[in-house]
């Protein structure tokens, strides 16, 4: 969540008077849905192709690109997905989370 807060920040900073940021929280059937949307200027067209890979960030001053790749990383360990619609009107990031545990998880943490 930090993460795409954080990228979310850097995002309406762009807008002249800053802009808005919102956490939607939901249910869809047997999925936890959380939604991270700004009204920033969107993600550059550059990088939208390896978005998640390591190490790829534009132009940020403190970005390592590590960020967005972590996301994903934590989110399928979850068993879930991880989506981005993003225009130059803003970004929305939805992730996608099992609220139960598939047997596969529960076999290797033990249960």
């Amino acid at each position: 969540m930090h993460n795409l807060a954080r990228n979310a920040a850097d995002a309406i900073s762009q807008r002249e008077g800053g802009g808005h940021f919102e956490i939607v929280v939901g249910r869809e059937g047997e999925e936890l849905v959380l939604q991270f949307r700004d009204d920033g200027p969107g993600i550059p067209e550059s990088v939208r192709a390896r978005l998640f890979e390591s190490f790829v960030t534009q132009g940020k001053r403190d970005g390592t690109g590590l960020g967005l790749a972590i996301v994903k990383k934590v989110v399928e360990d979850h068993q879930g997905t991880v989506t981005v619609d993003t225009s130059d009107t803003g970004t929305c990031f939805t992730l996608r989370l099992p609220l139960k545990p598939s047997s596969s998880t529960r076999s290797a943490q033990g249960a």
